[in-house]
């Protein structure tokens, strides 16, 4: 007997898990478990790793993995502040930089088309100057295509691509290609300025952290006190056009810089940084804000943190990873790593031991689970990692009730709710292939049938489908 699957929203797959995984006994368990908690995966082999700080990781459809950081070397090769790995942790030699670039990398963006944008401190990428930010084809060249001027004056820390392909760009720089912008623009998908994007005098001081609701809002965060000549204690959010959306209210804001952010699926906001109050409220580096912009009182911190977070990542549970320069969460020891439930508590089954010796900056979740952590740690629970590590992370997904009306005879079904989108599997008779795409992404609605309907599978940039009996987690 072969498991069936109809993939809603298919699109997003890739940010959810190995399906494969799907195997095991989900019918009998209610629960699907991908891995283990915490441990050092070892088939992850990084050598002597990076002489510096590594400050940005992205996943890549096919498995491979871009750092971006401060670092020169790794493993003992020179690679300027940006590489890209194989997912066994070796050096991908067909991505090349060149000299690279000439300062470090705080961002990296992939486009729909696989091109990589790729922003920070840097003037110069391979030699030409770049000033900030710069466009990658996908195997590592300049995209002269991508025309940015005299660039930007300083720092880039944050690209949003908008479903329109335009890019919303933020950072410590007042100038773009000479133009006053204070902080933040937004550019047209070849690089000029879109005038209709207007936020007035800006931002008083350096955006850190900015995330993109579904409607399309942005949340801006950082080191500010001040947008458009109004009062905005690093924190704001902004229409579509650039405006002020004074429907999100956040009273006396924060007391200190923010650092992180990221948006749950049901629309509240977790901020991160080195914050120890919001709206006159203690939170102590960590709180949950209503969409509204109130302080959402059911997320329960207790002491909170006793250092600054860096780093938030909600999982497909909506469990969420919190990465950065503290010891302790509600006074339990936790070194620079620990997994929240949705309620605030601390997440008891993932066990770091002895944890991370210096900063976690960076996560990155891989399909089956495994998150891909950066930082200017050296050690992990006892372990010379070098500032990139691999560890097992659970995945859990309740299962609910199916959401198919008729099931062919004696079929049983079982739907997995995600974020975002939904998984229904069912199992039968299953007389036809039961394919998937190489790498779990795909274009379209896939929808296999006993009946003898077979409603083809469209994987996405050509690749090739897999038969999913021969696919190994």
């Amino acid at each position: 007997m072969l498991l069936r699957f109809t993939l809603i929203k298919a699109s997003e797959i890739a940010k959810l898990f190995a399906v494969t995984a799907l195997i095991f006994s989900i019918f009998i368990t209610g629960i699907l478990v991908m891995a283990a908690d915490g441990d050092l995966d070892t088939s992850f082999v990084t050598g002597t790793g990076f002489d510096n700080t590594v400050q940005t990781t992205q996943i890549l459809p096919n498995g491979k993995i871009l750092v971006g950081g401060h670092f020169t070397t790794y493993n003992g090769v020179i690679v300027n502040r940006l590489v890209r790995l194989h997912p066994n942790g070796n050096i991908d030699t067909s991505f090349v930089t060149g000299s690279g670039f000439n300062d470090s990398v705080y961002n990296i963006s992939i486009l729909p088309d696989g091109k990589i944008l790729v922003g920070g401190t840097f003037a110069t990428y391979n030699g030409v100057t770049v000033n900030r930010l710069v466009r990658l084809n996908p195997d590592g060249s300049r995209d002269a295509g991508f025309i940015t001027g005299t660039g930007f004056s300083s720092h880039v820390f944050k690209v949003i691509i908008q479903t329109d392909g335009k890019l919303v760009v933020a950072g410590d720089f007042q100038l773009y290609n000479g133009v006053t912008v204070n902080r933040i623009i937004r550019l047209n998908p070849d690089g000029g300025r879109d005038a209709s994007f207007m936020t007035g005098t800006g931002f008083s001081s350096g955006i850190y952290s900015m995330v993109i609701q579904p409607d399309g809002k942005f949340v801006i965060l950082g080191n500010f006190t001040i947008f458009n000549g109004q009062t905005a204690n690093r924190i704001v959010r902004i229409n579509t056009d650039g405006s002020r959306d004074t429907s999100f209210v956040t009273g006396t804001g924060f007391d200190i810089t923010t650092h992180t952010s990221a948006i749950q699926s049901d629309g509240k906001i977790l901020v991160g940084g080195a914050l120890t109050t919001y709206n006159g409220e203690t939170v102590n580096h960590l709180v949950r804000l209503n969409p509204d912009g109130s302080r959402d009182t059911s997320f329960e911190t207790g002491m909170g943190f006793n250092n600054n977070v860096h780093s938030i990542h909600v999982q497909p549970d909506d469990k969420i990873l919190i990465g950065g320069h503290y010891t302790s969460y509600q006074s339990v020891l936790v070194n620079k790593l620990v997994r929240l439930n949705v309620d605030g508590s601390r997440d008891t089954s993932l066990n770091i031991g002895s944890g991370f010796n210096f900063i976690v900056f960076s996560f990155s979740i891989q399909p089956d689970g495994k998150a891909i952590i950066g930082g200017g740690f050296r050690t992990y629970n006892g372990n010379t990692v070098n500032r990139l590590i691999r560890i097992d992370n659970t995945i859990e997904i309740p299962v609910i009730p199916c959401n198919i009306s008729s099931l062919p005879n004696g079929s049983s079904c079982a739907t997995l709710e995600v974020s975002p989108g939904s998984l229904t599997m069912y199992s039968g008779d299953a007389t036809d292939n039961n394919d998937l795409c190489a790498n779990g992404s795909t274009d379209s609605i896939v929808v296999r049938d006993d009946t003898g309907v077979d409603t083809s599978l469209v994987c996405s940039d050509n690749e090739q489908a897999v038969n999913f009996a021969s696919v190994s987690v």
